[in-house]
C-alpha cells in the first residue's frame, strides 16, 4: 500500500509507482516489508511538529543534569515541559510520544480507552480518554506539572480542537497537522504544516513558502 504525494492524491495498492529518487531508501536485507512500510510520513512529522513547529531543544542538546533531591521541592519541574499530544495513539502521536520523552518532555496525551496500554508503553506521562471534551481538559490541566503552552493536535477534527484549546494556559503554541482551518484560539498562536512542505515538491495550503505541487499528469 502506497501513500498519495499530496493533498489531491489518495494512496492506492501497487506494486510499482512513479515518484522522485529522494522519496525512496532501499530496505535493508533485513527488514520485513511491513516494518519498512510504518517508517515514512509518520515519524518525519513527529520531528518536524517537536523540534521544528514547537521548538523544543533535540535531545543531543540537552545537558544531562542529576534528579533533585526527594526534599528539595523540586519534584514537579523536573518532570519536564509538559507538552499535550491530541491523538496519542495516531501513527505521528505514538512516534511523538517516544521522541518526545527522548527530549525530556512531560507527555500527556488523549486515547481512547482501548488504546491506553500501548501508549502508555511507548512513555506516556499520562493518558486521557478524550470521549468527555469537558472532563478531559480539566484531567489535562490537573495532571500537567505547569501550565501547558505546546500542543500537538493529530486529529483536528471533532473535540480534538475543544480538548487542545480549553488545556492551554491562554498562551503558547499549538501545532496543528490537518489541512483545514483551525479555531481561533485567544493567546495562542497555532502553527499549520504537513511534513511535504518539506521536501520541497509538495505543499500545503498553510504553507509559508509554498512550493509547486507534485503535478497529477507526467
Amino acid at each position: 500500500m502506497i501513500a498519495g504525494q499530496g493533498p489531491q492524491l489518495s494512496g492506492a495498492f501497487a506494486e510499482y509507482l512513479v515518484t522522485y529518487a529522494d522519496f525512496v531508501i532501499h530496505v535493508p536485507d533485513n527488514w520485513s516489508l511491513e516494518d519498512a512500510g510504518q517508517l515514512g510520513i509518520a515519524p518525519f512529522t513527529a520531528l518536524m511538529a517537536l523540534y521544528d513547529l514547537l521548538k523544543f531543544p533535540e535531545p543531543h542538546s540537552i545537558p544531562v543534569v542529576p534528579p533533585p533531591p526527594a526534599s528539595s521541592g523540586a519534584a514537579s519541574s523536573s518532570r519536564g515541559i509538559p507538552i499535550l499530544i491530541s491523538g496519542g495513539a495516531s501513527s505521528v502521536g505514538l512516534y511523538t510520544i517516544q521522541i518526545a520523552k527522548h527530549s525530556g518532555l512531560y507527555v500527556i496525551a488523549t486515547a481512547s480507552e482501548r488504546n491506553f496500554d500501548l501508549v502508555r508503553s511507548l512513555g506516556a506521562d499520562v493518558v486521557v480518554n478524550y470521549r468527555d471534551p469537558v472532563k478531559a481538559a480539566k484531567q489535562i490541566r490537573e495532571a500537567a506539572p505547569g501550565p501547558i503552552e505546546h500542543a500537538l493536535d493529530c486529529v483536528s477534527t471533532g473535540t480534538s480542537f475543544e480538548i487542545v484549546a480549553a488545556s492551554l494556559d491562554g498562551k503558547g503554541t499549538i501545532a496543528n497537522l490537518g489541512l483545514g482551518d483551525y479555531p481561533t484560539v485567544e493567546g495562542v498562536k497555532v502553527l499549520n504544516s504537513i511534513i511535504f512542505d518539506y521536501f520541497g515538491k509538495v505543499s500545503s495550503s498553510k504553507s509559508k513558502n509554498p512550493s509547486p505541487l507534485l503535478p497529477i499528469d507526467p
